[in-house]
């Protein structure tokens, strides 16, 4: 009785030890998962800023947050003055199809309930603003599987949003500043042209 008592105590301190091991092996190849998406998440940041042509920065934008996080399909929707709006880019998987034809609509909902926070969901969204103006929301879908978003993921979301944003209040501006730079060409010239007859 003895002897097997022992082996039990030590086989239940083997089963402790590789449990503990099991749980630190998870954790650290989590931390390399986290590092690597920061990593990811920093090179995002610097492909957005290297481009002032919007149509480039959603383009950048949208696969990138596909790849980083590893979802089906990226989504950038922009939102009019009435709060309606449209989806002015989209990065899909490959082999990805929508299940509708149809514009999907986004209607975020606010939920205070914390049980939600278990569930799983096709999509996650963060804003995309401009200072204190809402400009549209960044999106991400998983629709092959349920997925339980981690805050780590809804985070990396979120400072993408946050640097999309100040990006594309830049091209918005360089493009006002551009259409101003034309149009006062375009009444130089007239001015020029009017001088020109009155002489």
């Amino acid at each position: 009785m003895a002897g097997q008592l022992s082996i039990a105590l030590k086989l239940d301190s083997y089963l402790k030890q590789v449990q503990t091991q099991a749980v630190q092996l998870a954790e650290a190849t989590e931390r390399e998962k986290a590092i690597e998406r920061q990593k990811l998440l920093a090179t995002t940041i610097d492909k957005i800023r290297q481009s002032l042509d919007i149509k480039t920065i959603f383009k950048t934008t949208t696969q990138a947050v596909r790849e980083l996080l590893e979802v089906e399909r990226v989504a950038i929707y922009r939102f009019n003055s009435d709060w309606r709006g449209k989806f002015v880019a989209d990065s899909f998987k490959d082999d990805w199809k929508p299940f509708i034809n149809t514009k999907p609509i986004v209607q975020p909902t606010i939920s205070n309930d914390d049980d939600d926070d278990d569930l799983p969901r096709n999509e996650t969204f963060v804003p995309i603003s401009q200072g204190d103006k809402l400009w549209g929301l960044l999106v991400a879908y998983q629709n092959s599987q349920p997925r339980y978003w981690k805050d780590e993921e809804v985070n990396l979301l979120a400072q993408v949003g946050t640097q999309l944003g100040i990006a594309i209040q830049q091209a918005e501006l360089l493009e006002k500043t551009k259409t101003q730079a034309t149009k006062l060409a375009q009444a130089l010239q007239d001015l020029k042209k009017t001088q020109a007859q009155i002489i």
